[in-house]
C-alpha cells in the first residue's frame, strides 16, 4: 500500500481507494496535495481501476486549506491542477466524508461526481470568516447542486451544513449509517456497474433556472448595513449570481480572481492575523494568570472602554454632539457597542462658550478616539499587563466591536504606521489650542 505526502493508495478489485492521513485535520498541505495528484494520477491510468474513492483517515475527511500558506505562492501542485484533474478525468470519482469536509476540503469533494457521507458530517465554507471566499468552485458547484439561496447562506455566514441537510438540497447523494468505507464501496460498485448512472454536474441547471430577476439585487439591500466595509461577502454574491448565468468555466474563473482580490486586499490579512490571535490566546491567559495579573481580557477591556469615554467626553465638551461620534464609529466598522455607549451615558463636561476654530471631521473624531485607545492599549504592553498585543486586538473586537475586518486596535496602529500617527497627534494638539494633552508615545513601535 503505497504512500506518497501523507495520501495512500490501495486497490480493493476495481476501486482504487484514496486516502489522507494528515492528523489533526488533514489540511490540504503541499504534501498532502503532492499525494493526490499522484494517487489520482495512478488511479486514471490503471486500466483495472473503475472508481476512484476519496476518504479521509482519522476523525475528518479534510477540514481545509493549511491557512499557513495564505498569502504566499503556492507549491505545485495547487488546489487548482487536483481539482481539474478530477473534472477532466474520464473515471468517476466518489467523495467519502465524515467530521469536517470545509473550505478547500468541500471543493475537493465537490469537484467529484459523487459524494456520500456519514450522518455526523458536516459541510461548509468558512472561509469568509477570514476575510476570504471560496477559491476552489465553491460558490459554482454549490449554486448548480443546491441552488443560489443555500449558496449564499453557506458561502456568506461561514456556518456549515448537517450532511441530512445536505442530501436534502442535492449536495450529498447518500448517507450511510454504518462503517463509512464500506458504504463507499458498495456505492463504487453500484457507479462501476452501471446502477448509477454517469453525469456531470458541471452541466447541471436544475436548480439555477427560474431565479426571480430581483432575487440578488434584494439580497444585497437586505445585507447592506450588516456588511457595510466588508468585502468578500459581496464578491460571493457576484460569482453565486455569475453561476446562474455563465457557464461553469466562466464562473469558476470569475470566481478566482475574485478570491486572489480577496487574498491579496487588507481584510484578509486583518481576519487571518485575528485568528492566529485567538489561537495563542489561551496561552497568553495562563501566563499573565500566573504571574498574578488575574483575567488580562477585563483589564484590557476596561481601560480601554475607559479611554474611550475620557475621550468622547472632551469632544462632547468641544461641541461634537453625541449622534455624530456613534455614526462616525459606525461608519469605521464598530458594531452598537460603543455608539450605544456614547448615546446613553452621562458625561461630566464642560461645554464649549466658543465654536472650535475649524469643525472637526469624521476623520479627526476617529483619529482622536481610536490613537488613544491604541496608545492606551501600547502602555499595558509596556507595563506587562497583558502578554502580547494580538490580546488586545481580540479584546477590541470581542468586547469593544472593533471592527473584525481592520484586525483589532493594535494591529490597526501597526498598519497606521508611526509617522503617521504622529503627524495625526501633532495636528490634534494644534486643533485644540491648548486644551488637551496627548500622552506621551509609548514603545509599541519600537517592538515591531
Amino acid at each position: 500500500m503505497p504512500t506518497i505526502g501523507h495520501v495512500t493508495w490501495q486497490l480493493d478489485g476495481c476501486i482504487a481507494i484514496v486516502t489522507i492521513s494528515h492528523p489533526p485535520v488533514n489540511t490540504l498541505c503541499l504534501e498532502v496535495r503532492i499525494g493526490l495528484l499522484a494517487a489520482i494520477e495512478r488511479s486514471f491510468q490503471d486500466p483495472v481501476v473503475k472508481v476512484l474513492i476519496i476518504i479521509g483517515e482519522g476523525s475528518t475527511f479534510v477540514a481545509g486549506a493549511d491557512i499557513n500558506e495564505f498569502g504566499k505562492p503556492y507549491g505545485f501542485p495547487s488546489l487548482y491542477v487536483i481539482l481539474d484533474l478530477i473534472m477532466s478525468g474520464t473515471k468517476p470519482v466518489i467523495a467519502a466524508l465524515h467530521g469536517n469536509a470545509l473550505g478547500g476540503g468541500l471543493e475537493l469533494a465537490l469537484a467529484c461526481q459523487w459524494r456520500i457521507a456519514n450522518p455526523t458530517a458536516l459541510l461548509g465554507q468558512p472561509e469568509v470568516k477570514l476575510g476570504l471566499m471560496p477559491g476552489g468552485g465553491g460558490t459554482q458547484w454549490l449554486t448548480r447542486m443546491a441552488g443560489p439561496e443555500v449558496a449564499l447562506e453557506v458561502c456568506t455566514s461561514g456556518m456549515p451544513i448537517s450532511a441530512v441537510q445536505a442530501l436534502n438540497c442535492g449536495v450529498v447523494d447518500r448517507i450511510v449509517e454504518s462503517d463509512l468505507l464500506n458504504g463507499a464501496l458498495v456505492f463504487a460498485h453500484e457507479v462501476a456497474t452501471g446502477l448509477l448512472p454517469v453525469r456531470d454536474l458541471h452541466l447541471a441547471t436544475d436548480k439555477i433556472r427560474h431565479i426571480d430577476a430581483n432575487f440578488f439585487s434584494q439580497y444585497r439591500l437586505r445585507h447592506q448595513e450588516v456588511w457595510r466595509g466588508l468585502l468578500a461577502p459581496w464578491k460571493i454574491i457576484d460569482c453565486i449570481e455569475a453561476a446562474c448565468t455563465m457557464s461553469f468555466t466562466d464562473g469558476f474563473a470569475m470566481e478566482r480572481q475574485a478570491f486572489q482580490a480577496c487574498e491579496a486586499g487588507p481584510q484578509s490579512r486583518a481576519m487571518i492575523h485575528l485568528f492566529f490571535a485567538h489561537r495563542t490566546r489561551q496561552k497568553s491567559r495562563k501566563i499573565t494568570v500566573s504571574a498574578g495579573h488575574g483575567q488580562p481580557e477585563l483589564r484590557v477591556g476596561f481601560r480601554l472602554r475607559e479611554v474611550f469615554c475620557r475621550e468622547s467626553s472632551f469632544l462632547l465638551g468641544e461641541g461634537i454632539s453625541p449622534g455624530f461620534i456613534a455614526h462616525c464609529l459606525r461608519q469605521f466598522g464598530f458594531n452598537s457597542d460603543l455608539p450605544e455607549l456614547i448615546m446613553h451615558l452621562q458625561f461630566d463636561f464642560i461645554p464649549l462658550h466658543q465654536p472650535l476654530p475649524t469643525r472637526l471631521t469624521e476623520s479627526d473624531i476617529l483619529q482622536h478616539l481610536l490613537y488613544m485607545m491604541a496608545i492606551e492599549g501600547a502602555c499595558l504592553l509596556d507595563q506587562q499587563l497583558i502578554y502580547c498585543a494580538g490580546d488586545i486586538d481580540v479584546v477590541s473586537v470581542t468586547e469593544l466591536g472593533f471592527p473584525a475586518y481592520r484586525g483589532g486596535i493594535m494591529y490597526w496602529m501597526q498598519e497606521t504606521g508611526e509617522q503617521a500617527m504622529q503627524a495625526s497627534l501633532n495636528s490634534l494638539l494644534a486643533r485644540h489650542a491648548g486644551r488637551w494633552q496627548a500622552p506621551a508615545m509609548p514603545n509599541f513601535f519600537n517592538r515591531l
